[in-house]
């Protein structure tokens, strides 16, 4: 990743801008992503210096000016601040926002390492505060079904997306639309059904039972503070 990066820093420098158009959203999402999202510090910075190289020498990147003057070379070398205010800030901008709620979703959140999840999930409640429509109708149900997976880092990082979101309170109930009351209302029960399905599915023991009930346990917490009651049996 971190040769990459620079390969991206020496294509600003060899190629013509209308050589390199067709190539910037990708480009534009992979290395802001990278750098503000990889685990290790030398690839943030290296994904830094490319992309601040590519804008100034390609100067069609969207938003560029504004990204690298929040997101520099230094800026990035904090993890937790890269993941915790980098990275929805560059949400911010609608170019790049769904790039990085699918790559906190489908990578970030299943990381082996347990810290990496931990801040994808605080991160991921970030983009809820930019975006709670898109994040409660596209990715809680996606997440809901990964909570229940065979794969102990797909399940438990689901679990710790669900409570970092739910931290962050409900969308505002629709209240003139027949069809998104009822959707609303369903995904509530889903939420309030997860914890006794995770319970019947006997996610709690073996290994990493522990890792699952200290995140059930945060789960829990955050169902209560949004209002959702619990079942008292599966149904």
């Amino acid at each position: 990743r971190d040769a990459a990066c620079y390969v991206c820093w020496s294509f600003a420098r060899a190629y013509a801008p209308t050589v390199m158009q067709p190539h910037v959203a990708d480009l534009g999402c992979a290395l802001l992503i990278l750098s503000s999202l990889d685990r290790e510090v030398n690839c943030r910075r290296a994904a830094a210096a490319a992309f601040q190289e590519n804008v100034g020498r390609q100067g069609t990147f969207p938003h560029g000016i504004e990204i690298i003057t929040a997101a520099d070379y230094y800026t990035l070398s904090n993890r937790k601040r890269s993941y915790l205010e980098i990275a929805p800030f560059v949400g911010k901008f609608e170019t790049y926002r769904t790039h990085f709620i699918a790559h906190l979703v489908h990578v970030k959140l299943c990381h082996w390492d347990a810290t990496i999840r931990e801040l994808a999930a605080k991160s991921l409640a970030e983009f809820a505060d930019v975006d709670a429509t898109s994040i409660f109708d596209e990715i809680v149900p996606e997440l809901l079904e990964s909570a229940l997976d065979t794969d102990l880092l797909v399940r438990h990082g689901a679990v710790l997306g669900l409570s970092e979101v739910l931290g962050r309170g409900l969308p505002p109930s629709p209240v003139d639309d027949e069809k998104n009351i009822s959707k609303a209302a369903e995904l509530r029960k889903s939420l309030a059904l997860l914890v006794p399905r995770i319970d019947q599915a006997r996610l709690y023991r073996g290994k990493g039972g522990e890792l699952m009930r200290a995140a059930v346990s945060g789960y829990i917490l955050s169902l209560s503070r949004s209002g959702i009651k619990l079942p008292r049996k599966l149904k």
